[in-house]
């Protein structure tokens, strides 16, 4: 209050002796609504710069998190270029990668037909050149009364190679029909017996002479039954093995079986050595 009225005073040196009692009353009022006034208008400049600060702060901060999200943005398309970049020479790879399997899986086929070609031309040439040893003719035949009936075959290299004769089994069998032998094949197993190995060169001939197992001399019964009344037939059954000089130990030998049957021709008395059985008894491999 002293404040007040010195500060009226101050400014007003000459009024002490005219103002009334109210106009001191205004005088002061007017005083402090005037130090209010200073003060807020103080607080209020103070308050503005502070609210200034904070906006400066404010707009700083958003700079500054507005600098870092775009440096974010900026990282994030980098590492989108450089993904995009990996996954480019990742498909490009993969793309060389299936090229050249590609082209080795061709040059895998076509190296595996070239082999199959020439696995087959080889077995083109040793079957060409192999030895095929069959059998050439059956000539003497002798089907006499009281004497053993007998035949004489030859068997022949037919290849350009040499042969080498591992087994063999030859038997003349009186059967029942025409159409198919009594035994023959006791014949063909027989053939796993030891036999002295016999080397045959191309278009040389092997003459053996075949008996009636178990070589018994012919009646004049069965004699008659055989050529005359046609009701018994003489057969001629037998195997041959044997091996070309391209085959490896461990492989099969070859085989050439034949069975035929000693009989005459439809409206013919003459006798003749005909092929007959099962065709499994008629092969050579």
């Amino acid at each position: 209050m002293r404040v007040l009225l010195i500060s009226f005073l101050l400014f007003f040196p000459e009024s002490k002796q005219w103002l009334t009692h109210g106009e001191w009353v205004m005088a002061i009022l007017t005083g402090i609504y005037v130090i209010l006034t200073a003060a807020y208008v103080r607080i209020s400049l103070q308050t503005f710069r502070a609210i200034k600060r904070q906006a400066q702060l404010t707009e700083q901060q958003g700079e500054s998190n507005a600098k870092q999200f775009t440096e974010q943005i900026n990282a994030m398309n980098e590492a989108r270029r450089q993904t995009d970049e990996l996954i480019r020479q990742a498909t490009a790879q993969v793309s060389a990668l299936t090229k050249q399997a590609s082209v080795s899986e061709i040059a895998a086929n076509a190296a595996t037909k070239a082999a199959e070609a020439a696995l087959l031309n080889a077995h083109a040439v040793m079957t060409a050149e192999r030895a095929w040893i069959l059998l050439r003719e059956i000539v003497g035949t002798s089907v006499l009364p009281g004497k053993k009936a007998w035949c004489v075959i030859h068997f022949r290299n037919y290849g350009k190679t040499p042969g080498r004769i591992l087994s063999r089994a030859i038997e003349l069998q009186i059967g029942d029909n025409d159409t198919a032998p009594p035994n023959a094949e006791a014949v063909f197993k027989s053939a796993t017996e030891p036999f002295f190995s016999q080397r045959l060169t191309p278009e040389a001939d092997d003459p053996i002479m075949v008996n009636i197992v178990p070589n018994p001399l012919l009646t004049a019964e069965l004699h008659d039954e055989l050529l005359l009344q046609k009701t018994k037939f003489l057969w001629l059954c037998g195997i041959v093995k044997y091996r070309d000089v391209f085959e490896n130990v461990s492989e099969e030998p070859h085989e050439t079986r034949f069975c035929f049957v000693y009989r005459t021709l439809e409206g013919s008395d003459k006798f003749f050595w005909l092929p007959s059985g099962p065709r499994e008894y008629n092969q050579a491999t």
